[in-house]
């Protein structure tokens, strides 16, 4: 499952996990990476288990996410 937003919700997400799980910052430094879509004004990040955040929920990403090789 994913969250999408902007890129800055997304980030802070990220940084609400890295915080909550207290990650070393050399090791492991970020949850997950963040992925763009192709039109950039849309952003998305994997799911925590023990964090929620109001962005839109979706269990997976659609192939316009992605693009064609």
């Amino acid at each position: 499952m994913y969250y999408t937003g902007t890129k800055e919700q997304c980030e802070e997400y990220n940084s609400l996990v890295v915080s909550g799980e207290k990650y070393d910052g050399i090791f492991t430094t970020d949850w997950a990476n963040l992925i763009a879509h192709p039109s950039q004004d849309k952003f998305a990040i994997l799911v925590h288990s023990n964090y929620t955040a109001e962005l839109t929920l979706v269990d997976s990403l659609s192939s316009d996410w992605f693009l064609d090789d």
